[in-house]
């Protein structure tokens, strides 16, 4: 971060410089423009015997004065459009780094979580292989350790998951196929799993309509139940609820997922989809995550030419809303 002030304060001297050095040369080449007209007619004067001021109304001076005021006007037009030249080149440039500046950081913070991510759930099925190994356990306290072991392997399977889909939407779409599903079903097994499992004793409260059918590519519409009812399990509190509903409307398959946790600051909401970004810094962020879920979600969801909104939920939380094409032919772009 300190590094990042850096270049940009080095921009900022570097455009006040050259601005400075502008208009010290045009406001030089101004005063050098009168002086040489004032010396001009003074000679003149003094050539034909007369005043400065008697020379003035002479027909002559005329031509001379409209000379002086063409280049007084040139000086003024070319030296603004010089300065609005740099400006916008300032804009642009400043722009442009902070753009890059930007994703340095969120690229930082994508490893450091990204390390995170993959050596905590190692560690959890290493303890459970080594408790396994060493104690003496009943069938139900084995059976509790598997789960908690295949959880963490799923977890890892899901990262891995995220970042070849991301990495996907960088290039060649061409591993993407629409083909018929039922999305009711496909949603159903996907939250009985987080049932099973009741992450932070989070309730997930379902309104699932039946036999929705869509076009659509089954990993992708998979990923992206799983990554948007992540997002509200982790931003819950503990023992609270995360609202499912799967319906239609109109031409229109609506899938809305709704948490009661900290919400989303209406500033943030535009940014949230972009990669690798995640509100905070790592350092202070308590909440897991590589900043890829919701930038797999918009490009999944353009994908199936569809909308997503957010919305805050009541009387506290996020309103995650997609809306999906029920079925018809579909190309992929």
């Amino acid at each position: 971060m300190a590094s990042n002030k850096k270049v940009l304060i080095w921009l900022y001297v570097v455009f006040i410089y050259i601005l400075a050095f502008t208009i010290w040369w045009a406001r030089l080449l101004f005063t050098k423009n009168q002086e040489s007209y004032v010396e001009k007619i003074e000679l003149l004067a003094m050539q034909n015997e007369v005043s400065k001021e008697e020379f003035l109304k002479n027909e002559n001076s005329k031509d001379i004065t409209k000379k002086f005021k063409r280049q007084e006007l040139m000086i003024y037009t070319e030296g603004s459009a010089f300065i609005v030249l740099i400006v916008i080149g300032f804009v642009l440039v400043r722009r442009s780094i902070v753009k890059e500046l930007t994703l340095a950081e969120r690229q930082k913070n994508f490893i450091l979580s990204i390390t995170h991510e993959f050596k905590s759930p190692l560690a959890s099925v290493k303890l459970v292989q080594q408790t396994l190994q060493k104690h003496e356990l009943n069938e139900a306290q084995k059976n509790q350790l598997i789960d908690n072991s295949l959880y963490d392997l799923e977890r890892l399977t899901g990262l891995v998951d995220n970042m070849l889909l991301a990495a996907k939407f960088e290039g060649d779409l061409s591993g993407f196929s629409l083909q018929e599903i039922d999305l009711s079903k496909t949603v159903e097994s996907i939250l009985k799993r987080y049932q099973v499992i009741k992450k932070k004793n989070v309730e997930i409260v379902t309104r699932i309509l039946a036999d929705l059918v869509c076009m659509a590519d089954p990993a992708g519409i998979m990923s992206l139940v799983v990554n948007l009812v992540d997002n509200a399990i982790k931003y819950s509190d503990e023992s609270s609820s995360v609202y499912v509903e799967l319906s239609q409307t109109q031409n229109q398959i609506l899938l809305m997922i709704c948490d009661t946790g900290y919400g989303i600051p209406t500033l943030e909401k535009k940014r949230i989809f972009d990669k690798f970004y995640r509100i905070g810094s790592e350092e202070t962020r308590k909440s897991k995550g590589t900043g890829l879920g919701l930038y797999i979600v918009k490009n999944i969801v353009a994908l199936h030419k569809g909308v997503i909104e957010v919305k805050d939920n009541q009387p506290k939380g996020t309103k995650f809303i997609v809306y999906l094409p029920s079925i018809q032919n579909l190309t992929l772009n």
